[in-house]
């Protein structure tokens, strides 16, 4: 008996999702260019190609070459915000934050629509900034509503720097 029911993507996948995504773009791109690359080594020495050559290259070039900037793009934001995230988890400042919007995205994972949290905090200064919570399940997400109160971190000599905890506040 087949199920039409998807499997749940997990936390640990959507907080990774860009570097996944990058991880993937990459690879198919690094394909490309090696397939240029046996490409040319197989028809540079055939006369009967002669200038054409470039045509046979043209494509696997380019994909090789969009794909691989574009997903190591992906990667390095995907693991500069990983780095972020865990500076502020390790010393940022604990604070309350106002759900202010609860908003579909344009991504999805196994056929899920990925949701996020919009929110403000103030700092301990008094100034007013505003956040996302990232990727979140449709039901991690849906279980807030406008007006909520959950926990962030912040980074205290760059406010505008903070991390999405949720209701779980870690430990000081």
């Amino acid at each position: 008996m087949r199920s039409d029911r998807q499997p749940r993507p997990t936390s640990a996948v959507i907080k990774r999702f860009e570097v996944w995504f990058g991880g993937i773009f990459f690879t198919i791109g690094v394909g490309a260019l090696v397939a240029a690359s046996v490409l040319f080594l197989t028809l540079r020495n055939d006369p009967s190609t002669g200038s054409t050559i470039w045509a046979y290259l043209g494509a696997p070039l380019g994909v090789g070459t969009a794909f691989t900037l574009l997903g190591g793009a992906f990667i390095w934001r995907g693991l500069h915000q990983l780095r972020k995230e865990a500076r502020l988890r390790e010393s940022g400042t604990t604070t309350e934050a106002t759900v202010s919007a609860v908003e579909p995205t344009n991504t999805r994972v196994n056929r899920r629509r990925l949701w996020r949290v919009r929110y403000s905090y103030e700092d301990m200064n008094g100034g007013l900034y505003a956040g996302d919570s990232g990727y979140l399940t449709a039901e991690d997400a849906q279980s807030y509503g406008v007006g909520d109160r959950a926990f962030i971190r912040y980074d205290p000599a760059s406010p505008s720097a903070n991390v999405w905890l949720g209701r779980e506040e870690l430990p000081e």
